[in-house]
């Protein structure tokens, strides 16, 4: 038996396959994710020494740095809208009952969905 049909008796003999192979994929996504805004506050910490050291005026020290509470709302609402849409998503699988070749299309089209409604909302703004 080659790699292609163990992967094909893979997704159609084993049920758990794709739940196991969904589970390591986001888990994989929530710890890059993690890693990224933990570098990422490191950063925004060093820059926020070195304006303090420098002694640069209030207003030009707002002005590099911005106040981030905006930032972070549209984080949460990114965030709101990508879990929605997977949520979504899922319903629809259980619903349906498709094949799981169109039910990974239906959650990434799901996924999607979301992510181009926090790009309409960032773009009214």
């Amino acid at each position: 038996m080659n790699t292609t049909d163990n992967l094909t008796h893979n997704l159609t003999g084993d049920p758990t396959f794709f739940w196991r192979l969904i589970a390591v994929t986001v888990l994989i996504a929530l710890t890059t994710g993690f890693i990224l805004v933990v570098i990422r506050l490191l950063l925004e910490h060093r820059i926020k020494n070195r304006i303090i050291e420098k002694g640069l005026p209030e207003e030009t020290a707002k002005a590099i740095l911005g106040s981030g509470e905006s930032a972070l709302k549209t984080s949460l609402l990114k965030w709101f809208l990508v879990f929605a849409g997977i949520a979504c998503g899922l319903f629809l699988v259980a619903a349906l009952h498709p094949n799981q070749v169109t039910s990974l299309a239906i959650i990434a089209c799901s996924i999607a969905g979301s992510f181009g409604i926090c790009y309409l909302l960032k773009k009214r703004k």
